[in-house]
């Protein structure tokens, strides 16, 4: 039998990969959870390799990976098309059909599924 007095879990980092570890967690449990996430900036999902805010600044894989749903592989890169990111940022498309996307624009999509 399941309690209802929910599991606390602590998640250290609060960037990309922290967030998705609770947002999967959350989804995926039957009882109720209490997630804790620890990171030291002000705001959490950014991580060190998203707060970047140069332009210049790139996702280091193809947008199929930054998907927060593993069940989902399209959904970001959904995401950037119908924002249309693709046209204002033709450098983004490689020739194999691949896409790396301004890192900035990572937390747009993924920061909404927090609460």
């Amino acid at each position: 039998m399941l309690s209802d007095k929910p599991s606390h879990i602590a998640i250290v980092g609060g960037g990309f990969s922290g967030v998705c570890a609770a947002v999967q967690l959350v989804r995926s449990s039957p009882a109720p959870l209490h997630i804790t996430l620890i990171e030291p900036r002000d705001r959490v999902g950014l991580g060190l390799a998203y707060s970047s805010t140069d332009p210049d600044h790139r996702l280091n894989g193809p947008t199929w990976v930054h998907s927060i749903d593993p069940e989902d592989s399209g959904h970001f890169t959904r995401w950037c098309e119908k924002q249309d990111l693709f046209s204002a940022d033709p450098q983004a498309l490689l020739p194999d059909g691949s896409a790396f996307v301004r890192a900035c624009r990572l937390w747009q999509v993924y920061g909404s599924c927090l609460p």
